[in-house]
């Protein structure tokens, strides 16, 4: 079959449609893409438009229209108040056990705790080579007001039992204010009820006094063992009993006066405490501990030997 012959002319005709469409397209998409460019979301639009003073003034008015349930500057005074009363418990080194009230009376739990030390005299030897009878109970525990008069709880007890170790809880009218306690081990020959009146000397000076005459030594009555004990009507509070320098006096003193103790009542406790020198006490599980040392017994059979 013959094909038509198409001449140049009708073939040009033929493909200017095709270039139409190109450029159409094309066209189409460089609208679309303006039209894309120009809808932008409205948000974004607005935020560009806000000057920046007028974004700083509502952002200010905001915080300032919410509530401060802060006091910034109190916050900081009550911060540096805790601080210093903590750095000051270190140094005069506080150790306090909260009481629970019962009524009109306060409870005081006790631990006497015999502590051994390595080729060392302490209280209970001291109290050992002072005492006649070790199961004898001529020794008194005492927890009696300083430079008050009035009743004291006691118990009666021996070497003995110190040695092997006692609990003890005394039961005190609850009192108002800080009070002075003395908490005090003596003996008590003549069953008189109460150490704090009886002599005093240090360790070393009784122990010289016994090796020279036994006898007249044994002959009065002594305290042994002291603790300054300050109660109020919810605690008990006791400071260290290793410092005895010139400077820990003053500012323990400095405590006790704040407190409300007497000037009388520091003196005597600090003298007292000085002299004896009692191991500083310890609270555990809702205990006031004291300890008693005394020489190692291996100490002795190694010189022996």
């Amino acid at each position: 079959m013959a094909r038509k012959r198409i001449n140049s002319s009708q073939r040009r005709k033929q493909r200017i449609p095709t270039s139409y469409g190109v450029l159409g397209v094309l066209t189409l998409a460089i609208i679309l893409m303006l039209v894309r460019g120009n809808n932008k979301p409205e948000s974004m639009s607005l935020s560009a438009e806000v000057p920046v003073s007028n974004a700083r003034d509502a952002s200010a008015s905001m915080v300032s229209s919410q509530p401060s349930s802060v006091d910034v500057r109190q916050y900081q005074e009550e911060l540096n108040r805790q601080r210093a009363q903590s750095a000051q418990a270190r140094e005069l080194g506080l150790k306090t056990l909260p009481l629970k009230p019962r009524g009109d009376t306060i409870s005081i739990p006790l631990s006497f705790v015999p502590q051994k030390i390595w080729c060392q005299g302490g209280d209970l030897d001291t109290i050992k080579y002072a005492t006649k009878n070790d199961r004898a109970k001529d020794l008194l525990i005492t927890l009696e007001g300083i430079d008050r008069g009035g009743k004291n709880p006691f118990v009666r007890t021996s070497l003995q039992q110190l040695t092997q170790g006692a609990n003890y809880t005394f039961t005190l009218p609850r009192p108002s204010e800080a009070t002075a306690y003395g908490l005090y081990i003596c003996s008590d020959s003549q069953k008189e009820n109460s150490c704090q009146r009886k002599n005093l000397q240090t360790h070393a000076s009784l122990s010289e006094q016994l090796a020279e005459n036994p006898d007249a030594a044994r002959a009065a009555d002594r305290i042994f063992f002291f603790q300054n004990l300050v109660i109020d009507g919810s605690r008990v509070e006791a400071w260290r009993t290793d410092d005895f320098s010139h400077e820990f006096q003053r500012s323990i003193s400095n405590h006790l006066l704040k407190k409300g103790l007497s000037a009388s009542e520091v003196q005597t406790a600090w003298k007292t405490s000085s002299t004896l020198k009692s191991a500083p006490i310890a609270i555990r599980k809702d205990r006031i501990v004291l300890s008693l040392p005394y020489n190692d017994p291996r100490c002795l059979q190694k010189r022996v030997h």
